[in-house]
């Protein structure tokens, strides 16, 4: 009985090899033949054309999908087999102590270094994730680390000729004002003394004062070229030789032309009598179109008043410590502040340092339209200053 059904069971598997069979030599028959070929992908019927198109666009479109779903579910396989843990907290910690806690964990760190005085060179600002998420091994944490105060080191430029004196300072990107003074029995267009000496550590923003001999009177200063310089420099460098920079401005399309001088009306190497003054055009651009017109570029610059009886003459360097230079009484230095103020109401501070009496600043700002500086000495207004049509 057994024998009958196992050979009954024989027989159909036979039976439908069989069939089977007959199905894959037709296959292969009519796919082996290149008139099958034509007769799918060039169809002799031009109606049958837009279906062709949309069978094989499906086509494309299933195959497409296949493969991106099986590449997620193998990418999702994987991640599930990496263990996770928890992103220690490396904020105020040193780079190298943030580096090994992070290793530790099998975690990887990528960094953007900035300038920010409140934090200690190498010492961590920021981290992302934030500490305590979960997270898969291997993953790569995002650092921001302090360089410090932005600061330079004053290079050594004495009896540098000037322009290779300039040129090296470009370089290093520290910012300078140049006083001339007449040559006199020293050699010409040479450096004969700096504000800082050599290998002081100034910050970025403090600018290095420069005296240059020229052959030119006492009262005189010969007009340097100012083209593609920020206004910045040229006001600074024009008002330290007692020579007044009238601005005007203009509109410009680029960015990279922002405050920078476009035209002079003295021409390079014009003796100026002191006291008189050069016009400068400046480029302004504004990202609003609505405000545009009425962007203005503006040179402020103040003396802090003396006070009247006063015996001991102070005054402040460069990096605001007071300075002592006389005998007698002491005064205090004050804190001081300049703060612009547009004809939208807008405010920002634009100078905040101790100083004395005496001593002086400039600043340059673009504003709109009618614009006021208010003047404070420790939180007290002393003063102000229109600017603007």
């Amino acid at each position: 009985m057994l024998k009958d059904e196992i050979k009954d069971i024989a027989l159909k598997i036979e039976h439908k090899a069989k069939i089977w069979g007959k199905y894959a030599k037709a296959f292969y028959i009519k796919w082996s033949n290149l008139d099958t070929w034509k007769e799918v992908f060039i169809p002799e019927n031009p109606a049958e054309h837009p279906r062709l198109v949309r069978f094989l666009g499906l086509t494309f479109v299933l195959v497409f999908l296949v493969i991106g779903i099986t590449f997620l579910l193998s990418f999702f396989v994987v991640q599930a087999k990496i263990p996770r843990v928890r992103i220690p907290s490396v904020v105020n910690k040193d780079i190298t102590e943030a580096i090994r806690l992070l290793q530790s964990e099998n975690l990887k760190a990528r960094f953007e270094m900035i300038f920010d005085e409140n934090y200690d060179k190498y010492e961590i600002i920021r981290q992302k994730p934030s500490p305590g998420s979960s997270v898969r091994e291997g993953r790569e944490i995002y650092l921001i680390v302090s360089l410090g105060k932005d600061q330079y080191i004053v290079p050594e430029l004495s009896d540098i000729p000037k322009d290779a004196a300039l040129t090296l300072l470009d370089d290093k990107k520290i910012p300078y004002i140049i006083r001339v003074v007449p040559a006199g029995d020293q050699p010409l267009n040479k450096i004969i003394a700096m504000n800082h000496p050599a290998g002081s550590e100034i910050p970025r923003d403090t600018p290095l004062i420069l005296t240059i001999t020229d052959e030119i009177l006492e009262n005189q200063y010969r007009m340097d070229n100012y083209i593609r310089q920020p206004l910045e420099f040229a006001a600074n460098t024009l008002l330290n030789n007692r020579i007044t920079p009238i601005v005007i401005t203009t509109n410009v399309a680029s960015l990279s032309d922002d405050g920078l001088i476009l035209e002079q009306n003295v021409a390079v190497g014009s003796i100026l009598i002191k006291n008189s003054s050069a016009i400068l055009t400046v480029g302004s651009y504004a990202y609003d179109e609505g405000e545009r017109e009425n962007m203005r570029w503006h040179v402020f610059s103040y003396r802090i008043p003396r006070v009247e009886g006063t015996k001991q003459i102070i005054s402040t360097n460069e990096i605001g410590e007071v300075v002592d230079l006389g005998e007698g009484e002491q005064r205090t230095a004050k804190f001081y502040q300049a703060i612009v103020e547009d004809e939208l109401g807008r405010t920002r501070t634009i100078y905040e340092r101790m100083g004395a009496e005496g001593t002086s600043f400039i600043r340059v700002f673009k504003s709109y339209g009618k614009t006021k500086v208010y003047i404070y000495a420790d939180n007290e207004i002393i003063g102000s200053r229109d600017y603007g049509n």
